[in-house]
């Protein structure tokens, strides 16, 4: 199990890495690759298209993770009715996309379909998790 330590506090999003999945990692935000599309089908009449670009603003900043497509490729990006911090960025072409946010490098995503996770951090003194806060 790999953890990363800062300010007392373990970084558990690293934990992905262990299963063998394909992530791609831009500041608090983990975009996690689905391989079988079986895992979200039951999911399938409860996702919506948010019709934004925005994959996640800064509570504390303002600043946002933003995806663009390059070239033809389309990007859409897709909420959970029941469930609307469950999302998925979908990225259909071949000259894919890419995520930018003002503190970050620009990232950028092949086609495919990803699982937005949010980081979140384990204090052991209170052995609580909560989000990390951009």
């Amino acid at each position: 199990m790999q953890v990363i330590e800062g300010n007392g506090r373990k970084n558990v999003t690293n934990l992905i890495k262990n299963k063998g999945e394909e992530f791609v990692r831009h500041g608090d935000v983990l975009l996690v690759r689905v391989h079988n599309t079986e895992e979200i089908k039951d999911k399938a009449g409860k996702l919506v298209a948010t019709g934004t670009n925005i994959v996640q603003k800064g509570e504390l900043t303002g600043h946002a993770h933003r995806l663009s497509s390059r070239g033809s490729a389309q990007t859409e990006i897709f909420a959970n009715i029941e469930n609307p911090d469950e999302r998925f960025v979908a990225v259909m072409g071949e000259e894919g996309a890419m995520l930018t946010h003002e503190e970050h490098k620009q990232v950028n995503l092949d086609e495919g379909l990803y699982k937005v996770v949010i980081e979140r951090e384990f204090d052991p003194t209170t052995e609580l998790t909560q989000r990390v806060y951009d």
